[in-house]
């Protein structure tokens, strides 16, 4: 049993960081509604280190969130970005994921 639970886990921790690989490529590209639509399979206890997870998510946010937003249409698309953003967060069930999106959107940008 031991041994079937730690194959469980290393297999728990590929899917992340594949998922994670995934999230950076559609970054480089720019294609946030593909990085968002991952978020529902990110789960930050399978043994993938915080950091990991937080580079993604900044990055993400970074691009959603422009430096100036004015009131407007382009705000509503911001608005609804993020609220797709979290959406999709809620849904993985880890409320540690959503905890560092607050984070890294207090602190970090």
């Amino acid at each position: 049993m031991e041994v079937e639970d730690r194959v469980f886990r290393l297999a728990q921790r590929c899917v992340q960081i594949v998922h994670l690989d995934a999230m950076k490529e559609l970054l480089d590209k720019n294609e946030l509604d593909g990085v968002v639509s991952h978020l529902k399979y990110l789960h930050l206890d399978f043994g993938v280190e915080d950091m990991d997870y937080r580079m993604v998510l900044e990055g993400l946010l970074r691009k959603v969130l422009p430096r100036r937003v004015n009131y407007g249409d382009s705000w509503f698309a911001v608005r609804d970005k993020l609220l797709s953003v979290y959406g999709e967060a809620l849904s993985s069930s880890c409320i540690r994921l959503v905890q560092m999106i607050q984070v890294v959107l207090m602190f970090s940008l």
